[in-house]
């Protein structure tokens, strides 16, 4: 407009009115520069910016996460840098549709590596689901079966196994959790009640087995030592045919024991002979009580016998150091005396053993042809 509108001036004007004109127009122009060079510095702020955000997505993408909590902190965190991109004021113009786009690409590789964790974490929780089903399968088998000793150290190891079991799905994780303490509590009732039973049970045995101990305890001696013998033998019958006492009275069988020993002596028994009498009482104890009785009676006489034989090798040791030829020193005569008791001993042991070899065999071969009779009886059904 000044160059083409606008007309001359005077001559003696023109001069100071350009230079009124192009002061002007020059702060114009210098703020104009001021404003532009600003702006190009926010915008390498907002590139940075920007760009900074990009990287810390893809390291939130790259770290991921083990569990739906931690996918959720996740999450919350990359909205807010979404947020915070979409905020932003524009990159320079070069950089700004390009780094639009690298926020786009990093947004998506993050929602496909959490949709990733879902779709594989759904799978392992049908596949826990259904070891948990399987749990629960083996739980109501056992409540519904009445072999509580065999049955406990499984419920137990299950109980274990469930706790070790991830996550199952949300909407079936009560329902399932309910089913599978049922079946477990149920167990637990029915093996107490059951318990409760067998107390009453063994308490009244006790009390049958303390009636036999004080009738025995109470026999007179008698001039007919067949008769005595026979008397003593009855009531060992009538203690082998009680069943079992409670664990905390068990010390009766121990007291039995020496008052049997006791009064067989006095009917004239020699003591190996009233012993082997006596450990016959055991064995019908041990016939009628469980495997635990049977496999400690077992252990007893292995452990028994194994010191004896110790003690032996030891005398034997002692006698080398002497001369074991002479009859008169009392050293040897007490080791000789000692020898000979190990050897009754060690003999009483091992008849006691086979005794109990004979009995287990026949237990086995009753228990095999209970379990035949049941096979033909099925098979006849």
């Amino acid at each position: 407009m000044w160059k083409e509108d606008a007309g001359p001036v005077a001559k003696e004007h023109r001069d100071p009115i350009w230079d009124k004109f192009s002061a002007a127009t020059k702060v114009i122009h210098d703020k104009r520069q001021a404003y532009y060079e600003e702006r190009d510095k926010l915008a390498d702020k907002n590139q940075t910016i920007k760009q900074n955000i990009i990287a810390e997505i893809k390291k939130i993408t790259a770290a991921g996460a083990k569990n739906h909590k931690g996918w959720q902190d996740r999450l919350e965190e990359v909205n807010a840098l979404k947020e915070l991109f979409t905020q932003t004021e524009p990159a320079t113009k070069a950089l700004n549709n390009h780094l639009w786009e690298q926020f786009r690409i990093v947004g998506r590789e993050f929602n496909h590596a959490k949709n990733a964790f879902y779709k594989d974490l759904k799978k392992d929780q049908q596949e826990n689901l259904d070891k948990k089903m399987k749990l629960i399968e083996i739980a109501e088998q056992h409540l519904a079966g009445d072999d509580f000793n065999g049955s406990l150290p499984v419920m137990k190891r299950i109980q274990s196994e469930w706790k070790e079991i991830g996550h199952v799905p949300r909407k079936v994780s009560d329902k399932i959790w309910k089913r599978f303490q049922a079946a477990c509590n149920g167990f637990f009732d029915k093996k107490n009640a059951q318990r409760k039973e067998e107390n009453a049970e063994e308490t009244a045995n006790f009390e049958a087995k303390m009636r036999v101990f004080d009738a025995l305890k109470e026999m007179l001696p008698q001039d007919d030592q067949d008769a005595m013998k026979a008397d003593v033998e009855k009531h060992m019958a009538d203690w082998a045919a009680i069943g079992r006492v409670p664990y905390s009275k068990r010390h009766i069988q121990d007291k039995f024991d020496k008052l049997l020993q006791a009064k067989l002596k006095a009917a004239g028994m020699s003591a190996v002979d009233a012993e082997m009498l006596k450990y016959q009482s055991k064995l019908s104890s041990l016939e009628s009580g469980d495997a635990r009785d049977f496999t400690n009676e077992r252990f007893y006489l292995k452990k028994r016998r194994d010191e004896i034989q110790d003690e032996k090798r030891q005398l034997e040791n002692n006698m080398q150091f002497i001369n074991a030829k002479d009859d008169k020193n009392p050293f040897v005569v007490q080791l000789k005396k000692n020898t000979a008791a190990l050897d009754k001993e060690l003999d009483l042991i091992k008849e006691k053993q086979k005794q109990l070899n004979i009995l287990e065999r026949q237990m086995n071969k009753t228990d095999d042809e209970d379990s035949k009779d049941e096979e033909s009886s099925e098979a006849t059904e």
